[in-house]
């Protein structure tokens, strides 16, 4: 027989529970398996063996590897890190990222051209500042690919063109060069590679020191091995 005394002591907590799960559907996308030709639309990424459709206004930068749009408040970075996929994704965890100011709020896996990959939807955070951080992680032989797409939080238009972007990417089977390779250890470590550019409007203070000469963020002072 039905309690309604019962029920509504429990009520609350189903409630809870209900809420967690709400929660934890929204934070995992739906896996997403792409097979992406090289078009007459793609770019290739100055120094570097990547294709990407820019997203408008978008355009090769001089600075790093990747693309800016100034007018935009928009940079997509482009790193390739020496060491597998599978030590590198465990390496981008939410935990590890909030150590950095970056909130992950969605991740979902992703397969492009039949390489592994994880595309992270996070919320950037230092002081008062915010910038939306679309980081996408994939699968290259060996190597690592990591792409990092920066934009202006809550900035909906910016935030739809940049995961087009990066869903666009391709990667040409050659030898990555070698300026756009990084090695994790010696002051280098794999979560600050998602930090550059920009940093005279974004990145953390004192946290990071930036190396314009391959878009890459070193932080020698907050350099955790078990993280590297």
């Amino acid at each position: 027989m039905f309690d309604l005394r019962s029920y509504k002591k429990t009520l609350p907590a189903l409630l809870f529970i209900a809420g967690i799960i709400s929660f934890i559907a929204a934070s995992a996308e739906a896996a997403v398996d792409l097979v992406n030709e090289l078009t007459a639309n793609h770019t290739k990424t100055p120094g570097t063996n990547i294709y990407f459709i820019p997203a408008n206004d978008l355009a090769p930068s001089e600075r790093f590897n990747g693309f800016i749009s100034d007018e935009r408040a928009i940079e997509v970075i482009v790193a390739s890190i020496k060491s597998p996929y599978s030590e590198i994704s465990g390496v981008f965890t939410d935990a590890n990222l909030l150590t950095r100011g970056v909130e992950v709020g969605s991740r979902g896996d992703i397969t492009v051209n039949g390489s592994k990959g994880l595309l992270l939807k996070a919320l950037h955070k230092d002081g008062d500042k915010r910038w939306g951080k679309w980081i996408m992680i994939l699968e290259d032989g060996d190597d690592t690919l990591v792409v990092n797409g920066i934009f202006t939080s809550g900035d909906s238009d910016a935030a739809r063109d940049v995961e087009a972007m990066l869903k666009s990417v391709i990667v040409e089977q050659t030898e990555t060069p070698e300026a756009m390779v990084v090695t994790p250890g010696g002051g280098v470590s794999a979560l600050d590679i998602n930090l550059s550019g920009m940093s005279a409007r974004f990145a953390s203070g004192d946290l990071v020191k930036s190396s314009d000469e391959e878009g890459v963020i070193v932080d020698d002072e907050n350099n955790d091995e078990d993280i590297d």
